[in-house]
């Protein structure tokens, strides 16, 4: 620094000195990079301090006020602040943003970020945004989105955060749906922040069409877009002006475990070209259809599909249906004709089976009938003879084949491969268990809750379902310990998401948080298409949760579970559940939820009296006891009458023997299932839960071993 002041003229006016001179001194500044760097970062500090006093430069006060509030943290000059000094960077159009995420070096990471408008106002809402959703540096479609912001407005730019409405999103939606996913989704996350923001005074509401979960929703950006608004249904209230509907079950309109609230359905109701017809089928479908809320929507697509059908048909036929008819007194222009209905049926009754044949023509026989009754819209009286359904549908039903024993082999062995490490595929995994395990639909495991698992007596526990009875009740399905293991897993997998997520999607089970703060249970849909991708890899035809249902190898899904859970489980149940967990270690407590799930037993305050070791010197082959468990250390046997080795003081075991304890456990168990003595039944209970609380120790010494050689 001195020998840049002692270079200077007597007359060097200070004012004089611009960008362009201090990128200069900058890289040609004489000497040796590693010194020069840090002498020219502080000149260039001191002199842009100096311009903010005496206001030389109006441009230079902008690059100070970008970079002065990190400037500790500036690591690389020439990436961040020469840009902006020697005009390849428009100061006014670009800021540092600071990521949360720190560096190995300690340093904290800082990047020049590009905006399309000079307007503070929407550059501090964008990286105060950007803070509030990710803790690293943008990546390259976030960067898109923050320089192509206002042109995505037409530069028209609201001055506060009230400014952002329907229109806007409308506007920014068809924008980025244009140029690829990833800017979309931003855009998506932009305007939840900006609901969040704007609290009770929100400008986007359901009066717009528009919830935040239809926002958050995978098919948002296509059916916005052309014109699909939210509706919730609701019988009580009006029917909907609008034909294009995103629409919803309200809640009380539940009436299987399909239909739930944050899933969406999309109905065409232009499909319908008459208006008349049109309005009726909104009418029907809103008060009129009685079918849960999923059949509804199809119930609807398939009047649909007739009226298109029938469209089709007049182009054709029109005349000469009228020609038939002539002489009479029949509206035919607003008539369905027999003949319509009878070539309809024609189409589907070699196409479909009996019970999809019956689906299919029931709900357009009621709806016909309806606007009949109603003096809506008249069907010749001839046509409902031919919507009866006995007899049709012809197409022989498609059996359900239970999975080939080889091909279940190779898609259970990738299942498990694809779990390790990954909380989501290993909820996968358990759905697929519970597929196989228990009755239950896939749509009843999807929809189970998180207090689902029940105690129905000791030992004993059932899952309670979501599939109402004729009586109203729910049910309760028992279970075997392996599925109880399961659920217990699951319960860890998901205790993370289930803290984090909104109050009235915490009860799932099977939560899951794909997009930050958009909760949810896994969708029946992401199981299926995750299943065949899994066929696929392992080179086995596609199979369905329907193919699982009737497949009956239990006793290899149990040994998957016993190879694949009890590996796993102790890690993933045992807090390494969450992926960012980085603890290495075995919680005591949920060691001991492992094997009483496991063993169905309960260990309670079980006391141990003999020495769980990490390791025995001194042990002796003549010292072995209790079918290799363990070693006595007395030098006389000193256990009475029926008691236990492991009763004893002088009892010791180390983590070497933990499969003789297993075996040991698993041999009380059947001992206890084929004793009809209740007195020798609950002996064998508590010799049982005094193995079982040894078991426990012995994995807890487990682990301290192999956490102490991994520090070492």
């Amino acid at each position: 620094m001195g020998q840049f002041v002692l270079g200077l003229d007597i007359g060097f006016d200070i004012s004089q000195i611009d960008g362009s001179y201090l990128v200069d001194f900058y890289f040609n500044a004489p000497g040796r990079r590693e010194y020069t760097t840090p002498v020219a970062k502080d000149l260039i500090y001191h002199y842009l301090t100096l311009n903010k006093k005496y206001h030389w430069h109006p441009e230079l006060d902008i690059i100070a006020d970008n970079t002065f509030p990190f400037w500790n943290d500036i690591q690389n000059m020439g990436h961040l602040v020469i840009p902006m000094l020697d005009g390849s960077k428009d100061p006014h159009r670009c800021r540092l943003l600071k990521a949360k995420t720190i560096m190995k070096s300690g340093n904290q990471v800082l990047t020049l970020v590009d905006f399309d408008t000079d307007n503070r106002f929407i550059q501090d809402l964008l990286i105060e945004y950007h803070h509030s959703q990710h803790d690293v540096i943008p990546r390259v479609y976030q960067l898109d989105f923050f320089n192509r912001f206002a042109e995505s407005l037409d530069y028209q730019l609201p001055s506060n955060i009230y400014g952002f409405n329907a229109d806007t999103l409308l506007k920014q939606e068809k924008f980025f749906a244009a140029i690829r996913r990833e800017p979309e989704l931003e855009n998506r996350f932009f305007y939840r922040f900006i609901l969040s923001k704007q609290g009770d005074r929100k400008t986007i509401s359901i009066a717009d069409g528009i919830t935040l979960g239809y926002i958050m929703s995978e098919g948002f950006a296509k059916y916005f877009v052309n014109g699909y608004r939210y509706v919730p249904l609701n019988p009580n209230e009006p029917i909907p002006a609008i034909d294009l509907w995103a629409i919803s079950p309200n809640g009380l309109e539940q009436t299987t475990t399909t239909d739930k609230p944050e899933h969406l359905r999309y109905l065409d109701f232009t499909r319908i070209s008459n208006p008349t017809v049109r309005q009726a089928a909104k009418q029907w479908f809103w008060s009129e259809a009685k079918a849960g809320f999923e059949n509804r929507c199809r119930n609807a697509l398939y009047i649909m599909e007739f009226f298109e059908y029938r469209d089709t048909l007049r182009s054709m036929y029109l005349d000469r249906f009228i020609q038939i008819r002539a002489g009479t007194d029949l509206d035919t222009a607003n008539t369905v004709l027999t003949e319509e209905v009878v070539m309809y049926t024609n189409e589907w009754n070699e196409k479909l089976t009996s019970q999809s044949y019956t689906s299919r023509m029931v709900p357009l026989k009621l709806f016909l009938q309806f606007m009949n009754d109603n003096g809506i819209y008249k069907t010749e009286v001839a046509a409902f003879e031919y919507l009866d359904t006995g007899g049709k549908g012809t197409k022989s039903k498609q059996e359900i084949l239970p999975v080939p024993k080889d091909d279940f082999m190779k898609l259970i062995a990738k299942l498990e491969e694809k779990a390790q490490n990954n909380t989501l595929h290993m909820l996968y995994y358990i759905v697929f268990c519970l597929n196989t395990l228990t009755p239950l639909r896939i749509s009843s495991i999807l929809d189970l809750d998180d207090n689902c698992l029940v105690a129905k007596s000791k030992g004993i526990y059932a899952l309670e379902v979501k599939v109402k009875t004729s009586d109203g009740d729910e049910k309760d399905i028992q279970i075997s310990k392996e599925v109880k293991r399961l659920v217990e897993v699951a319960l860890s997998l998901t205790k993370e998401t289930r803290n984090n997520a909104p109050a009235e999607q915490k009860h799932y089970l099977f939560l899951v948080n794909n997009q930050k703060d958009f909760y949810r249970s896994i969708p029946s849909r992401s199981y299926a298409k995750y299943l065949h991708d899994c066929c696929n890899e392992a080179g086995i035809p596609k199979y369905s949760a329907q193919n699982l249902r009737k497949t009956y190898y239990t006793n290899l899904v149990e040994n998957a579970i016993k190879n694949n859970v009890s590996l796993m489980s102790l890690k993933e149940l045992t807090g390494h559940a969450n992926i960012d967990t980085t603890e290495n270690y075995y919680v005591k407590e949920n060691i001991r939820n492992y094997l009483e799930a496991t063993y169905g037993v309960e260990i309670g305050n079980m006391p141990v009296v003999g020495t769980v070791a990490k390791d025995y010197p001194e042990a002796k082959h003549e010292d072995i006891v209790n079918d290799g468990c363990g070693y006595c250390r007395n030098p006389e046997c000193n256990v009475l009458g029926t008691a236990n080795c492991l009763m004893c003081k002088g009892f010791i075991t180390t983590p070497k023997h933990i499969a003789q304890f297993e075996e040991a456990i698993n041999i009380l168990s059947q001992q206890i299932v084929d004793n009809e003595n209740p007195h020798d039944k609950e002996h064998l209970y508590a010799v049982k839960r005094l193995y079982a609380a040894y078991l426990e120790q012995l994995y807890i010494r487990k682990e301290e071993a192999e956490n102490a050689a991994t520090i070492s």
